[in-house]
């Protein structure tokens, strides 16, 4: 009987200590999600910069745009602004997202910091005539 009770609790004790097998693995997924969510950080800070020098460029300018111009550029700088603003909305939330659903809500925010950019990108290439 005494040994039952050493074996039971033996292995209560083994059981208590064990770590899961995939303590590894998770550390590796957290840090790529850190460095992706430092990364997407990064390309919105950049562009957000870039919004910022390119409102200070435009109010430089502000009288030699026809006033359709000046409307539209400014309705642009703020769609980019709230674009922004949401992207940093949705990847605050991927931060806090479960391991099982941060795949999917990743995939979102990609594409939201996607069409920011490419917004941009178009924003930089309009003429202003």
């Amino acid at each position: 009987m005494k040994r039952v009770l050493s074996a039971t609790v033996l292995l209560a004790a083994l059981f208590s200590c064990s770590h899961p097998a995939n303590t590894g693995k998770d550390a590796v997924q957290a840090e790529d999600r850190r460095r992706y969510q430092e990364e997407l950080e990064s390309k919105l800070d950049r562009v957000s910069r870039e919004i910022e020098d390119a409102k200070k460029e435009i109010r430089a300018k502000w009288d030699a745009f026809k006033p359709e111009i000046r409307e539209q550029r400014q309705e642009a700088l703020t769609e980019l602004e709230r674009a922004c603003a949401d992207a940093r909305d949705k990847l605050a939330k991927l931060k806090v997202a479960s391991s099982e659903g941060w795949a999917e809500f990743r995939r979102g925010v990609d594409k939201t910091v996607e069409d920011v950019q490419a917004g941009w990108k178009r924003f930089k290439a309009e003429k202003l005539d």
